[in-house]
């Protein structure tokens, strides 16, 4: 975490299974024997489940003057073998983006220039974790790009990390969680008849969604940002 500058974590599981490098109560300390010491000021209960802890990492390591480091805990007990709620999801990254951007503020750089690095883990494998990162992945692409690629942000995904993506609810959650996002946005409406379908698939053990359904919606995006480009 000290090497690579990591200020914000998120943990997909719940606090106590976190994996023993910080104590989820408040004035409490985890000390690593002669490497750091994180101590946990402040503890704020989120909405959809989700729980933020801020904690003070102090590296025995580092000069003196450059020892110490916020870090933000986001912390959402997440499913492993069923879909996510696309809202629980969406807060974890909304939070997660304010507290890089906070930190770029702070530090007097501009967010792309940054050089902090958002660590997200949870117990054990990575398919859980590489569904979070595609589906921030395909969301920023949406807000900067204002364009999409979900087989493209996979295709990457499987390239960096063995085992992502070897099961159908991780992709189906990510597509999920972006289409909920599409509306938070406005980049989509909330009563397009090719959303409302996509968005009524509950269970992706018994339901398959269309990848039809992820054309028309990404075509119904992609031709609103090109006549707002036209009007402006």
């Amino acid at each position: 975490m000290w090497i690579y500058n990591v200020q914000t974590v998120v943990c997909l599981v719940s606090p106590e299974e976190a994996g023993g490098y910080f104590v989820p109560k408040e004035g409490e300390t985890f000390t690593s024997f002669q490497k750091y010491q994180m101590k946990t000021i402040g503890i704020f209960d989120e909405k959809q489940g989700v729980t933020v802890y801020q904690c003070e990492l102090k590296s025995y390591k580092a000069p003196k003057k450059l020892n110490r480091r916020m870090i933000y805990i986001i912390c959402c007990d997440t499913s492993v073998g069923s879909i996510r709620s696309p809202r629980q999801q969406t807060v974890i990254m909304e939070y997660m983006w304010a507290f890089e951007e906070a930190n770029a503020i702070e530090n007097g750089v501009a967010l792309a220039d940054a050089k902090t690095t958002v660590l997200v883990h949870a117990i054990a494998g990575t398919r859980r974790c590489a569904s979070f990162v595609a589906t921030s992945v395909m969301c920023k692409q949406l807000l900067e790009a204002g364009n999409f690629s979900a087989m493209e942000t996979w295709f990457e995904m499987r390239k960096r990390r063995a085992h992502t993506c070897t099961r159908k609810h991780d992709f189906f959650s990510s597509i999920y969680t972006f289409f909920a996002f599409c509306v938070q946005c406005s980049a989509v409406s909330e009563t397009d008849e090719n959303y409302v379908k996509s968005m009524e698939v509950s269970d992706f053990y018994g339901n398959h969604v269309s990848i039809l359904f992820i054309f028309h919606i990404a075509k119904t995006i992609l031709e609103k940002k090109n006549q707002e480009q036209k009007t402006a």
